[in-house]
């Protein structure tokens, strides 16, 4: 046999296999082979060896060939992990931590050796109670849908208090009108004032917004919602509102029904019979014309009489006599009864008027002040049924925003306050007293809505906000606050940011003084220039 010297009779070798990678692959080929190109090129490589060429079986039983099998698998087993090794050399194709953490340390950046998870923890304690925190409390998670609980353990020690569980905070209070035009909101002003105007509100109630003054606007409003938020009630009517002119102290209030005064309905013109000459038996008939003068009214000893008879008002009620472009005006009810009402004749007749035109049985009310009402046909009597509807000229923005959050509270002195009042029944829920040191500087909070995840702070500052404000008699004169109600004995205490309107008052003093004390800042002597009928008059 002649030897083959140009290798055309050669298969071409079926290992090592050809390995091409393009760049930016996820993954690169480094295998010289697989188990079956391994087996496939020993196979191949007995024809040509001369000590195998006795060797004319190729079947897996003969344990030659078999011992060629496992060869080839040792070489897959290496190949496939010189592979794994060669991807592992690279960033974007290696798979393992390790392997980024030593390219990382080629460049002389270290990792930080990995830590135990950490996390905020906030505990809830049962009411009224108060509880030291160890270090080294175990706390486990409750786990979702296939997963494992996760165990934890306090890093320090804090003392947690029952009345820190969960409070509400607020950004800054801003300005607001809840009456401006388009508003259908208002939150009534803080305190026990708002709540006794809330109870005499409800659903389906109708309060009147309206100026005493000229020209005595008003608009009509309807209760559709009355809601506590907190220590706040919420006012919500039906409607927006319609006038661009009422600010958040304009006088407000609920009403029932609705009265005229008597004659607002009496003919411009009626037919008069007089009999001429008296007992004659003739009558001479005449047509009578009112005149807009005629249908003033005065109120003669201050007696208000209603276009008719009506049950249910009772002295000390309140009416609102409103005139339409004239002016609006509350009164007292002092008395009530029944008599017979007469309109009066036309005042310049000619010749003069002798009947009336209008006779009935009405009831009559004594009124707490004089008055004159411009024409009877165009004013209405309101049955006023609570007190003054007071708003909060605030609200509370949407948002936190900044470095400060506010909690709302009930100021008991400058260290202690209440917090967590709420509204039940038209009635304050007292909270719980807090003295401000149990919130501590450097204390962690979680600040949470529901619609964010949770935010963790740190505690920077805690100050009770307000001051008491004292006024007080001075040794010149002991009269101007007595007479003003502002001491301490009779003055009402205003809880809001701006105080209450003040009613015009005549001071006995020619030299009108008071003493206020702000806070813990020394007493100050306030002279007055004149006597005050409003409170910038008063500043």
């Amino acid at each position: 046999m002649k030897a083959d010297t140009c290798g055309c009779c050669e298969l071409p070798p079926s290992t090592p296999v050809p390995v091409l990678n393009r760049p930016a692959l996820k993954a690169i080929a480094f295998r010289a082979g697989t188990y079956s190109s391994f087996r496939l090129s020993m196979l191949q490589r007995i024809a040509g060896m001369q000590a195998l060429s006795a060797l004319q079986t190729r079947q897996d039983d003969d344990y030659a060939v078999t011992l060629l099998d496992m060869w080839a698998t040792v070489a897959d087993v290496l190949t496939f992990y010189q592979e794994r090794i060669a991807n592992e050399g690279y960033l974007r194709t290696a798979r393992l931590r390790d392997s980024i953490l030593r390219m990382a340390r080629l460049l002389d950046y270290h990792l930080r050796p990995g830590v135990a998870a950490t996390t905020l923890l906030a505990f809830t304690l049962d009411r009224g109670g108060s509880l030291q925190i160890p270090v080294g409390l175990r706390v486990q998670s409750v786990p979702a849908d296939q997963e494992e609980p996760q165990v934890y353990e306090t890093l320090e020690s804090v003392l947690a208090d029952a009345r820190l569980n969960s409070n509400r905070v607020f950004p800054a209070p801003e300005g607001f009108n809840p009456l401006a035009k388009g508003s259908t909101s208002g939150i009534l002003a803080p305190g026990p004032e708002g709540l006794t105007a809330a109870a005499a509100l409800s659903p389906g109630v109708r309060f009147l917004v309206f100026e005493t003054n000229a020209p005595g606007r008003i608009e009509e409003l309807v209760v559709r919602e009355l809601r506590t938020d907190g220590n706040l009630t919420v006012l919500v009517w039906t409607g927006p509102i319609q006038g661009s002119h009422w600010l958040f102290d304009s006088e407000a209030y609920a009403v029932n029904r609705t009265f005229r005064v008597f004659g607002h309905n009496a003919p411009t013109t009626y037919m008069e019979a007089v009999e001429t000459p008296p007992g004659s038996g003739d009558f001479i008939w005449t047509r009578r014309t009112l005149v807009d003068t005629d249908y003033q009214y005065t109120l003669t000893n201050n007696v208000l009489e209603l276009d008719s008879k009506y049950e249910g008002v009772a002295a000390g009620s309140q009416l609102l006599i409103s005139e339409p472009g004239i002016g609006n005006k509350l009164v007292t009810v002092k008395a009530v009864s029944q008599g017979q009402a007469t309109f009066p004749p036309p005042a310049a007749a000619a010749p003069p008027a002798q009947t009336s035109p209008l006779q009935d049985t009405v009831t009559r009310l004594t009124l707490s002040a004089p008055g004159v009402i411009t024409d009877r046909r165009n004013a209405l009597i309101y049955e006023v049924t609570s007190p003054r509807i007071r708003f909060w000229g605030y609200r509370y923005p949407e948002k936190l925003r900044g470095l400060t959050v506010y909690v709302p509270a009930l100021r008991i002195d400058t260290e202690t306050v209440e917090i967590g009042r709420t509204i039940e029944n038209s009635q304050f829920k007292p909270g719980v007293r807090l003295a401000l040191k149990t919130i501590e500087v450097g204390r962690q909070v979680l600040l949470r809505d529901t619609v964010e995840q949770p935010v963790a702070a740190e505690v920077t500052a805690v100050s009770a906000l307000g001051l008491d404000v004292t006024v007080g008699t001075t040794p010149d004169d002991l009269t101007t606050a007595l007479e003003l109600r502002l001491n301490p004995e009779e003055a009402q205490r205003f809880i809001g940011l701006r105080s209450a309107r003040l009613l015009s008052v005549a001071l006995t003093s020619s030299e009108p003084e008071l003493t206020v004390t702000i806070g813990q800042l020394p007493r100050r002597t306030v002279k007055l220039a004149s006597t005050p009928n409003t409170i910038a008059e008063a500043a």
